[in-house]
């Protein structure tokens, strides 16, 4: 298989692959394959680090997908046998744990607001749930031959403002994956990213007591952002002085005040949250002044 560079990281369904071809003869053909040579080599320069090069569906055509669905019925207990419309979609082959046959790979629709992504391991000529979450896979990286980490985005639901992006790491054995949740960053959903990032994180540690992580980078005492939650404003967690964080990028306001885009670390006592009943803590996204935030020249926090 070439290496392959996503060109669309949702879902992974556009790829790129470097042309081919056979080059001999006379030195112009020479120089073409040079300059191919060189294409190719700033081709994968330009794939970041997180290149999943060999987890890559394979949409099968709708017939395809629909037999094999119908005889595995059993196996897939979110569907029913009237099959809705876009359901097919969501359904991709790929051979997930290199047994050379191909498993599905379910993102999709399931009657409610989130989607469920799903993994069914092909074994014996049928199909068996390995894994399930709610969310959507926005990427993939492979870490070794036999480990892969999944991204996965879940908005919230039902009135939920709080939005998850999950890590799951996933080790991959004959016939058989293995998940584990290592990573949650929650952020509200009014919050967006700042347009100016720094070139490397800010380690900071808080010295001001009851110090607020805030929506949006201003001090707001009118909007709500938490419907049937309390007063009107836009601080989402207070910590206290010697929480520590890192922070990401900055915006300033009208007013002049520089505002930190922050990722604050997992600490339990500030948690709301466990993984799919794991106990991996959450960090917490959003924005603080850094008025009261000492940059700490620790690399690792």
């Amino acid at each position: 298989m070439h290496r392959v560079c996503t060109v669309k990281r949702m879902y992974g369904e556009q790829w790129v692959r470097p042309p081919g071809g056979n080059y001999n003869g006379n030195l112009k053909i020479k120089m073409v394959r040079y300059l191919y040579i060189i294409f190719v080599m700033l081709f994968f320069a330009s794939c970041n680090e997180r290149n999943d090069h060999w987890f890559i569906w394979r949409q099968a055509d709708n017939a395809e997908t629909k037999k094999i669905i119908q005889k595995n019925i059993e196996h897939f207990d979110f569907i029913n046998d009237e099959l809705p419309d876009g359901v097919i979609d969501n359904f991709h082959l790929i051979d997930v744990d290199r047994d050379n046959d191909l498993d599905f790979v379910y993102n999709g629709w399931t009657g409610g607001e989130s989607k469920l992504l799903v993994f069914y391991l092909a074994k014996n000529g049928a199909f068996s749930k390995s894994f399930s979450t709610w969310g959507t896979l926005e990427d993939v990286s492979q870490n070794k031959d036999d480990i892969f980490t999944m991204y996965v985005n879940l908005p919230g639901c039902c009135g939920d403002y709080e939005i998850r992006d999950y890590k799951i790491k996933t080790i991959v054995e004959k016939d058989s994956l293995t998940f584990d949740f290592f990573e949650t960053k929650i952020r509200h959903g009014d919050t967006n990213a700042p347009t100016t990032f720094f070139k490397e994180p800010i380690n900071f540690e808080i010295i001001n007591d009851s110090y607020y992580l805030r929506v949006t980078p201003e001090i707001d005492t009118t909007n709500y952002f938490f419907p049937g939650e309390g007063p009107a404003g836009n601080s989402y967690i207070t910590f206290q002085a010697g929480d520590k964080g890192r922070a990401l990028g900055e915006k300033t306001d009208d007013s002049g005040r520089v505002w930190w885009y922050v990722e604050m670390n997992e600490n339990k006592k500030h948690s709301r949250d466990e993984i799919n009943g794991t106990k991996v803590f959450p960090k917490f996204m959003g924005w603080m002044s850094s008025r009261f935030l000492k940059i700490k020249n620790d690399k690792k926090q």
